[in-house]
């Protein structure tokens, strides 16, 4: 309305005079000067500036502050992991070990777990399941993992001992001859230590509750005695009848029976692995070493240490290959309270170029490049493999 009103007014004034020009120009200069008044009065005036969100504290020179971890919890809020204790938690039994991966947001420490969900059929390799929203490489790692055992199994004193035949004997009836009765008695004698030497072999054979591999003190290796062709040997040696001829009582004095054995061994067994956080899709090559230490940790029934993390992809001859994204993992393992990291030999070299000493702090850093060296570092004390006997 007011701006009607001055419209209104100057098209008055300007009616005296007779040039249009000049009624043109006072209409246009009425019409400019109220937007000019309207803008003025729509335009607010400016914020004023933001009050700081903590107040500025004039500390004097003489006064000294004091950064405790308490004050520092206080300001950040809790901690987001649960550092040393949580990997005790974590890797508290056989079948688990904590490995590094590489993520867009930065490295972090992945947990792997397996278990042992059957006891197998005996001839026949035990299934392997997967579980945890895998890719297929890192399905393919874990295959890799479980072959290199296998073949490796005698070494690593994981394979069943042999009992295809276990010698019973049975004595009885007449001796026939001089000396039968002492004969008899060393028949007997050495059925009894056959017995024994039997026994011995299928209770190194058993599997306590916990899982493991009961191979008694030799470290697996079976002795002479439990074998069966030893103890049938027992039974063949010549047995001095008193009449200065050696003689063995067979037949209706005793007879070799075989048994054939229905165990079985960890190789046999079902196992499931799964990597937690499933929500979370995950792949790659780098899981390599850390799906074999906990595969090694379950069969022969070892935790791997807590303390130590690791990274590096394996293959089928046990090598282990670099891998990329260390500066990232080794600051998530410094950060989850690890005391050591398993990496490549062959990324020491980008470690000391991208994360110094002195930026590693405590974190102990050891090169593996080979899956020996890998259970050597990751077991307490060191899982050692036997070494092939060369005649």
């Amino acid at each position: 309305a007011a701006q009607a009103a001055t419209i209104a007014a100057a098209a008055a004034a300007a009616a005296a005079t007779t040039s249009p020009r000049r009624l043109r120009a006072a209409l246009r200069h009425a019409a400019d000067g109220a937007d000019d008044d309207r803008d003025e009065e729509e335009v607010a005036p400016p914020p004023p500036p933001p009050e700081p969100l903590l107040p500025t504290l004039q500390l004097s020179p003489e006064l000294h502050v004091v950064v405790t971890a308490a004050m520092v919890e206080n300001v950040l809020g809790p901690p987001r992991h649960g550092g040393p204790p949580e990997a005790l938690e974590r890797v508290s039994g056989p079948g688990a070990a904590a490995g590094l991966v590489w993520t867009a947001v930065g490295g972090a420490v992945q947990y792997v777990e397996c278990a042992r969900v059957g006891g197998g059929v005996p001839g026949r390799h035990g299934r392997l399941t997967l579980t945890g929203q895998l890719g297929e490489v890192l399905e393919e790692s874990a295959h890799l993992a479980m072959a290199w055992i296998r073949a490796h199994a005698r070494q690593l004193r994981l394979a069943q001992p042999s009992l295809a035949a276990v010698p019973v004997v049975a004595t009885g009836g007449n001796s026939g001859g001089g000396g039968g009765a002492e004969a008899d008695a060393a028949v007997e004698a050495a059925a009894e230590a056959a017995g024994e030497a039997a026994a011995a072999a299928l209770s190194a054979a058993e599997f306590d509750a916990s899982g493991r591999f009961g191979y008694g003190a030799d470290s697996g290796s079976v002795g002479a005695a439990s074998s069966p062709t030893f103890a049938t040997s027992l039974l063949d040696s010549g047995v001095d009848g008193g009449g200065g001829r050696a003689s063995t009582r067979r037949g209706a004095a005793g007879s070799i029976l075989s048994t054939p054995s229905r165990s079985t061994g960890p190789l046999n067994w079902d196992v499931h692995i799964h990597l937690p956080a499933g929500a979370v899709p995950k792949d790659g090559p780098s899981a390599g070493v850390t799906l074999a230490v906990a595969l090694v940790s379950l069969l022969s029934g070892r935790p791997a240490r807590a303390d130590t993390a690791m990274t590096g992809e394996v293959t089928l001859r046990g090598l282990v290959l670099p891998v990329g994204g260390l500066k990232d993992k080794l600051l998530a393992a410094r950060q989850a309270g690890m005391a050591r990291v398993l990496v490549p030999k062959r990324n020491v070299r980008d470690i000391d170029a991208d994360l110094p000493k002195h930026a590693r702090g405590d974190l102990e850093v050891l090169p593996a490049s080979h899956l020996q060296d890998v259970l050597r570092e990751a077991f307490d004390p060191p899982y050692l493999l036997v070494p092939d006997s060369r005649l």
